[in-house]
């Protein structure tokens, strides 16, 4: 996959919605040779020259789409590390079911290696991990770096486990998850007499998921104000009586 985005940056393409269902085997009896597909979204991407677009699928976009400030071709690794973060676990690195949570996750890159299901895995499948889901583009992997990493190369040792069953049942539970939340969004679709779209368009996912930000920060911000105004008023009534000096909250 790396060498295939690779090709595709060395001709100054950007692919923008990398994602396990855009990647296919080329025939059944050859698993080595897998094809990019779904260029819909692919846009040529000259040096110095920011892409604007707030396009792809909310699991695998970069943080910097998210922003709206500009990006590049490192949006392809970011979205190259999420899917090697699938395949090693079951499940992806960022997931919520509210966009506005999803994509603050994003936006700050929090995401970890649950014991649970990494204990197995070796530092080095995680440090190439680390690196291609950094947020700050500039620190990420180019996709030569990816190609010339340990993990990549074999030049380190790596355990031989079986993590299929494990990576199974999670991707089972994941996609059930994921098919919930997709009829849910259809039925409100319906109720709203709106029809059911696709998530390749992020701008209007990206706007709605601000607005519920903020009206999150705004409702803390007037409870925790009017919590410190129903502190200070008995306080300030004692004051004015006189009967108390100096009292501390």
């Amino acid at each position: 996959m790396t060498e295939a985005i690779q090709y595709l940056h060395n001709k100054d393409i950007v692919h923008r919605d990398l994602k396990p269902e855009n990647i296919l085997f080329a025939a059944r009896e050859n698993v080595d040779n897998v094809l990019i597909t779904d260029f819909g979204l692919a846009k040529l991407a000259a040096d110095g020259i920011a892409l604007k677009t707030a396009c792809g699928t909310p699991n695998y976009v970069a943080p910097e789409i998210l922003h709206q400030r500009g990006y590049s071709k490192e949006v392809d690794v970011w979205s190259l590390g999420v899917i090697a973060f699938i395949l090693l676990c079951g499940y992806p690195p960022f997931y919520n079911e509210s966009d506005a949570v999803l994509f603050e996750m994003i936006m700050k890159g929090h995401f970890e290696f649950d014991e649970r299901y990494w204990k197995h895995i070796s530092e080095e499948a995680k440090n190439l991990i680390r690196n291609m889901l950094h947020v700050k583009p500039g620190k990420r992997l180019t996709t030569q770096q990816v190609l010339e990493h340990p993990w990549i190369t074999g030049k380190c040792d790596i355990p031989q486990v079986n993590l299929s069953k494990s990576i199974s049942m999670n991707l089972k539970k994941h996609s059930m998850a994921e098919a919930n939340a997709v009829l849910d969004a259809g039925a409100a679709a319906a109720a709203d007499g709106g029809g059911a779209g696709g998530d390749s368009k992020l701008a209007p996912l990206i706007s709605d998921a601000h607005a519920e930000a903020e009206a999150h920060r705004l409702t803390a911000s007037t409870e925790a104000m009017s919590m410190r105004e129903t502190a200070a008023a008995p306080v300030a009534a004692s004051r004015s009586k006189g009967q108390h000096k100096g009292t501390k909250i």
